[in-house]
C-alpha cells in the first residue's frame, strides 16, 4: 500500500482532482522500516537519528525490491 501526505483546503471544492493531482506530482511516503537507511535494530537509522519503523522522513528512499512483479 501506497502513502502520502496530502494538504487540502477546507473549502475546496474539488477535493478528488486535487488529491489525484498531489498523487500525480508528489512522492510516495516511506516509512522507515522500508527505507534503504533503516537499521533494522528498531531504534536508529542509517541518519543516526531516532526512529521507530512506522515514523517517516523526508530523506527515506525505499529499499530495493525483492518482489517480482508477475503479469
Amino acid at each position: 500500500m501506497k502513502e502520502y501526505i496530502v494538504a487540502v483546503q477546507d473549502d475546496e471544492r474539488d477535493f478528488e482532482e486535487v488529491f489525484i493531482a498531489h498523487i500525480r506530482n508528489n512522492t510516495e511516503l516511506i516509512r522507515c522500516k522500508d527505507c534503504k537507511y533503516w537499521s533494522g535494530d528498531g531504534y536508529f537509522c542509517g541518519y543516526d537519528m531516532i526512529a521507530f519503523e512506522d515514523d517517516y522522513c523526508s530523506q527515506a528512499k525505499p529499499k530495493k525490491s525483492t518482489q517480482v512483479d508477475h503479469d
